[in-house]
């Protein structure tokens, strides 16, 4: 019973760690923009190592056997990392991105004002 509850464990985490490492890459997408084909690359070698990631944890904890718990518990971790983690992860850099938006806006609205003041005060000196 223990070791089952062991096992329920890893796979919690492991589901966790698999979604912390797609929010790298969706971050990733986000600040650097991607063809479509590139983005399939990257879920097919994030679909790799977390097949990998699987496999090695039923072969080490479970002799390779597959079990409905262990699938459960990949699930319930995604989830839960989804719902506590990555949302405010998210929220946070969504936040970060719309203040820099608006910053740079406001930078070529300054650059502009600057640039026509700039302007009057030469015409002014030209005209002495």
């Amino acid at each position: 019973m223990l070791k089952e509850l062991e096992f329920l464990c890893y796979s919690v985490v492991l589901g966790a760690m698999m979604m912390s490492f797609y929010d790298i890459f969706r971050f990733l997408r986000i600040v650097i923009s991607h063809k479509r084909w590139v983005e399939y690359l990257e879920d097919i070698f994030y679909w790799c190592v977390c097949g990998v990631a699987i496999f090695y944890l039923y072969y080490r904890e479970n002799n390779g056997a597959i079990r409905i718990f262990a699938v459960l518990g990949i699930s319930a971790g995604m989830l839960a990392y989804q719902q506590m983690i990555s949302r405010v992860f998210f929220g946070v850099i969504s936040k970060m991105i719309r203040w820099q938006k608006r910053r740079k806006k406001l930078d070529k609205i300054r650059k502009k004002s600057l640039k026509k003041c700039i302007k009057r005060v030469n015409m002014i000196i030209s005209r002495r």
